[in-house]
C-alpha cells in the first residue's frame, strides 16, 4: 500500500503505514487505521478551544482541499502577518540553538530545513531511523559521561508514532540530556516559542513530544544491551526564559506527568481531540459544528467559516455557543429570519429596560428552549432584525436601522458631563460640559510585545475648536545585520515614546482646560476603544516606572478609582 505524509514546516515526515489523512476514510476502515495528526496541531487545535471546525480543516486533507477549492473567494489569503511570525520565530529559534550548541558536549542536529530544499522533500523511514538511532547515540554520550560535564543537545528532531487513536508526527525542537549520578540521565524536551507568556497548548505539544520520545528510549537496552534509567522532563523556552547556558536549574521546566496523561485521553477513542474530528453528523462541512467569537481572530480559516453563515444566514452569526445554537436547531431554527421573527420589535432606547414581547405563534417554541437561552430570545431577535437589515432590508422583520441602539442597557459608565437631571448635575465635580475628554489609541507590535503608536483626540463638550490630536510612534524597529531584534534599543525607543506623547498629551489637556476656563483644575476622563489597549499601555509605564515624573503620573491617574462605577477611563 502507498505511504502517506503529512507536512510540518517545509518538510513532510513520513507517517507510519496503517494511518489516513481523511476522516472518512478512518471512519471506514476495518482495519484499525490510525488518523493523521501532527503535535502542532494538537496545540494549535487546544488554542481553538477544540473548535469541531477548526479541527477538521486541520488534519483533514481532503475536506481541506474540498472547501478550499473556490480560489474566487481568496480562502489562501489568510493573513499576511503568519509569514512574518514564522520568520521571526525561525530567527529567535536560531539564536536559541547557537547560544546552546556552543555549551553542550555535543550537539546533534537531527534535521533542519534549508533554503534550497525543495517543498516537497520528505523524511522517508529509513531517515526516520536513522534519526531514532542517533537519539540513542546522544543519549548513551550523556549515560557515559561525567556529571559536571555539558549536556548533549539535540535540534530539530522528527518524531513519530502511535498514540491511541492517532499517528503523531513533529519537530521536538530541543532535546537536552544531561549526565545524573548514579547511570542515571535527565531528559528535557523544550519546545521554543517567540512569545512572551506560557500557554497550557504549548505544555501540550511538548508532551506530545515527550510520549513519543519515551517510545524512542524504550529500544535503549536492545540497541546498547542494557537498560536506560532517566528522568524525563518538559519545558517552554519563549522570550522570558534565560537560555545563556542549558542549566538545567534554570532553563523553563513545567510538571510534566499531568500533560502526558492529558495527551493520551485527547487522543483516545472517547477523548476531546478524537470527539472533535469524528464526532456524528460531520461528514458535510455545514453540519459540523462551530461558533463565531473572539477565539476565530487568530483563526487562519475564519474567513471560510464567516462567509459560509453569511450565505446560509446561519444563526452562529449570533455569537451563540455550539450548545445554544444545537437547542435552536432542535426546534427548527437555523436562520437569521427565524430567530428575528421570535420577538416583536423592541424600544431602541437604552434606558428602558422592558424587553420585547415573543410572538404568540411562537411561545411554545420558545418554552421549549433551556431556561437561560429563553431569557436571551429577545435580545437575540433584535440583534437578528439588525443583522436582516444589512443582509435582507426587505424581510419583514429586518429592522428599519443597521446597528442601531440596544434597548435595556442604561447609559454604561461612560459619564454624562452635562446631564438632564438636576440631581445628577449637582453631584459633578466639574461645571456642566466642561469635562476634558481624551480618546486614546494604543497600537502595539506583536512579534516584540512593544508599543509602537499612541495618538490621543482631546476635546470638550464647551471646546470651540476642532479636537486637539496628538501623536507619537517609533518609525523603526531596531534590528541587527540578522534582522534579529535589538531590545536594548527598542526599550529605549518605547519609552522616548512614552514620555514623548505624555508631554504633547499633558499640553493638549492644558491647552483645552484653559479654553473652557478649567486650568488648572480641569477634571479628565479617558476613552479606550478596548480594554486591551488600556491593558497595553498601563503595561508599557510599569516597565518604566520611577523613569520620568510625567509618565509616572499618567499611570497613577489611570488607575485612579473612586468607587466601583468612578474610575479615570471608559472602554467604548
Amino acid at each position: 500500500m502507498d505511504l502517506v505524509y503529512i507536512q510540518s514546516m517545509s518538510i513532510n515526515i513520513r507517517h507510519p503505514e496503517g494511518s489516513v489523512d481523511s476522516v472518512e476514510d478512518y471512519r471506514d476502515s476495518t482495519e484499525n487505521k490510525k488518523l493523521q495528526i501532527s503535535a502542532s496541531a494538537i496545540g494549535k487545535i487546544i488554542d481553538h478551544d477544540q473548535c469541531p471546525r477548526y479541527s477538521r480543516l486541520r488534519v483533514d486533507r481532503v475536506m481541506q482541499e474540498n472547501v478550499l477549492k473556490d480560489e474566487n473567494r481568496g480562502w489562501n489569503d489568510y493573513s499576511p502577518l503568519n509569514s512574518i511570525l514564522a520568520n521571526e520565530g525561525q530567527r529567535f529559534e536560531n539564536s536559541v540553538y547557537d547560544t546552546l550548541e556552543k555549551n553542550s558536549k555535543r550537539t546533534i542536529r537531527n534535521y533542519r530545513a534549508e533554503e534550497n530544499d525543495k517543498e516537497d522533500l520528505v523524511i522517508s523511514k529509513p531517515k526516520l531511523e536513522t534519526i531514532k538511532n542517533r537519539i540513542l547515540s546522544g543519549v548513551n554520550t550523556a549515560l557515559n559521561s561525567d556529571p559536571s560535564d555539558d549536556p548533549v543537545v539535540m535540534l530539530q528532531t522528527p518524531l513519530t508514532g502511535i498514540i491511541e487513536e492517532f499517528s503523531v508526527v513533529g519537530y521536538s525542537d530541543l532535546i537536552i540530556v544531561w549526565p545524573e549520578e548514579g547511570n542515571n540521565v535527565t531528559i528535557r524536551v523544550i519546545d521554543i516559542k517567540a512569545s512572551w507568556s506560557e500557554k497550557t497548548s504549548h505544555q501540550l505539544q511538548t508532551a506530545t513530544y515527550t510520549t513519543l520520545l519515551r517510545d524512542v528510549l524504550a529500544k535503549y537496552e536492545e540497541q546498547y544491551g542494557h537498560s536506560l534509567e532517566y528522568t524525563m522532563e518538559g519545558g517552554i523556552l519563549n522570550r522570558e526564559s534565560d537560555f545563556t547556558y542549558p542549566d538545567k536549574h534554570k532553563l523553563p521546566s513545567f510538571e510534566l506527568a499531568n500533560r502526558e496523561k492529558d495527551i493520551q485521553r485527547m487522543l483516545s477513542k472517547n477523548g476531546e481531540i478524537h470527539r472533535s474530528l469524528t464526532g456524528e453528523e460531520n461528514n458535510k462541512f455545514e453540519n459540523i459544528e462551530y461558533q463565531l467569537d473572539k477565539v476565530c481572530q487568530s483563526c487562519e480559516y475564519r474567513e471560510v467559516c464567516y462567509a459560509d453563515s453569511y450565505d446560509r444566514a446561519d444563526i452562529a452569526l449570533l455569537g451563540i455557543s455550539r450548545g445554544e445554537q444545537k437547542a435552536l436547531r432542535e426546534q427548527g431554527i437555523e436562520t437569521i429570519h427565524k430567530v428575528a421573527d421570535l420577538a416583536q420589535e423592541a424600544d431602541k432606547s437604552p434606558v428602558k429596560f422592558e424587553k420585547a414581547d415573543i410572538k404568540s405563534v411562537h411561545r411554545e417554541t420558545v418554552l421549549n428552549l433551556p431556561k437561560e437561552l429563553q431569557l436571551k430570545i429577545p435580545e437575540l431577535s433584535q440583534l437578528a432584525k439588525e443583522m436582516l437589515a444589512k443582509m435582507d432590508p426587505s424581510d419583514s422583520n429586518a429592522s428599519s436601522t443597521w446597528l442601531n441602539t440596544k434597548s435595556g442597557v442604561g447609559s454604561a459608565n461612560i459619564p454624562d458631563d452635562d446631564p438632564n437631571n438636576a440631581n445628577a448635575r449637582d453631584k459633578l465635580n466639574h461645571p456642566p460640559g466642561k469635562l476634558v475628554k481624551v480618546f486614546v489609541n494604543v497600537q502595539e507590535d506583536y512579534v516584540t510585545d512593544r508599543t509602537v503608536l499612541l495618538s490621543a483626540s482631546v476635546d470638550a463638550s464647551e471646546f470651540s475648536s476642532d479636537p486637539i490630536q496628538v501623536s507619537e510612534s517609533i518609525e523603526d524597529i531596531p534590528v541587527n545585520s540578522e534582522y534579529e531584534f535589538k531590545f536594548d534599543e527598542l526599550d529605549i525607543n518605547e519609552k522616548q515614546l512614552l514620555e514623548n506623547f505624555t508631554e504633547k498629551l499633558y499640553k493638549a489637556i492644558n491647552t483645552v482646560g484653559r479654553a473652557i476656563g478649567q486650568y488648572p483644575d480641569a477634571s479628565v476622563h479617558f476613552y479606550f476603544y478596548t480594554e486591551n489597549e488600556y491593558t497595553r499601555l498601563i503595561d508599557s509605564l510599569k516597565r518604566y516606572e520611577n523613569s520620568n515624573d510625567a509618565t509616572d503620573s499618567l499611570r497613577d491617574l489611570l488607575s485612579l478609582r473612586k468607587g466601583p462605577e468612578q474610575q479615570m477611563y471608559s472602554v467604548l
